[in-house]
């Protein structure tokens, strides 16, 4: 698959330069891991205790360019059109590092096939609050200009209604 710009992510408390990124994605990955207990029975089936606890995170994998190519693109996730621009591998690689969550709200949002940004009703993408958990590159052999990354976050429940409401209205059945 082609790496495509349908994922951006930002961080309200970073430093200006290294605050909205737009990410060469080839490959997003959501999962949610829950912990349901398994509660041994003697001579009988075991008993299933869940109280609904889960764990959820996203990992995208992608390239990233070794120069500054000046790319960026325009969204208004947080309600406001902002610029997102294409990271350098040592711009994404210092906010692994630099982000702090309790610092501020990181967000990732990632636009659905059918995203139209020039109505607030075909606005289709997802919002996640975020942390960074984990950061991996590595220097795509034989294309030394290019990085491949996988940057990993834990996260909270997808942030919004499903309505327009400035967090994203999800994914849509035609009618």
């Amino acid at each position: 698959m082609a790496a495509n710009v349908s994922v951006y992510i930002e961080n309200s408390g970073a430093a200006t330069n290294f605050k909205y990124f737009a990410l060469k994605v080839e490959d997003i990955a959501i999962q949610v891991a829950r912990t349901p207990l398994q509660i041994p029975v003697p001579q009988a089936s075991p008993f299933i205790f869940d109280i609904g606890s889960y764990r959820p995170s996203i990992t995208l994998s992608g390239t990233l360019d070794d120069v500054d190519t000046g790319d960026s693109f325009s969204f208004n996730g947080s309600g406001a059109s902002v610029d997102y621009y294409v990271p350098t591998q040592f711009q994404l690689l210092t906010a692994a590092t630099d982000w702090v969550h309790r610092q501020g709200a990181q967000y990732v949002y990632i636009l659905h096939s059918n995203y139209d940004g020039l109505s607030s009703a075909t606005q289709y993408f997802d919002k996640y609050e975020c942390a960074i958990q984990q950061f991996r590159c590595n220097l795509a052999a034989g294309a030394e200009q290019y990085w491949q990354f996988t940057l990993q976050f834990v996260m909270n429940r997808r942030v919004g209604t499903g309505a327009a409401d400035g967090n994203g209205i999800g994914a849509q059945n035609k009618a």
